[in-house]
């Protein structure tokens, strides 16, 4: 039944594999965002840019570093005070050491790529112990946590 004949916009719509609740398919039901429907709009907008041939980036595939917003921010804010006091020094006439700021999990995070980009699993168990790097792995039982 649809109701836009009352002046209202809210219709039933056919059901699609996505919908796994009544809400989601029912007139005047409250909507629901799940994962399941959102992946479903990922798709159905990777389809419609390929249509159009459109260069959109990839949105089914994990896209290489996952940044935090706050993460993200912390970044900036560290990047903005480096650059303050780097323009100190150069007024000064000294040589800045430091140009980009990176926070402490960017360090991490690109220390554990450097071992896992050219080393085998236990080669990379190896170097992560030597940076003194604690891990703890869910899916292995033989994995310790390095002190």
């Amino acid at each position: 039944m649809c109701l836009k004949e009352a002046g209202c916009s809210v219709c039933t719509v056919e059901r699609q594999p996505f919908m796994d609740k009544p809400c989601d398919w029912e007139a005047g039901k409250k909507h629901r965002c799940t994962s399941a429907m959102l992946r479903h709009l990922r798709v159905a907008v990777m389809e419609m840019c390929e249509q159009a041939d459109l260069n959109q980036i990839n949105l089914l595939e994990a896209q290489g570093d996952h940044v935090s917003e706050r993460e993200y921010w912390a970044q900036r804010r560290g990047q903005r005070r480096l650059d303050h006091a780097n323009a100190k020094l150069a007024a000064e006439g000294q040589q800045p050491t430091q140009t980009v700021y990176q926070t402490e999990l960017d360090k991490l995070r690109k220390q554990i790529y450097a071992c896992i980009k050219n080393e085998l699993r236990d080669n990379f168990l190896r170097k992560l112990r030597l940076l003194s790097i604690a891990f703890h792995s869910i899916h292995d039982k033989n994995c310790s946590i390095a002190a």
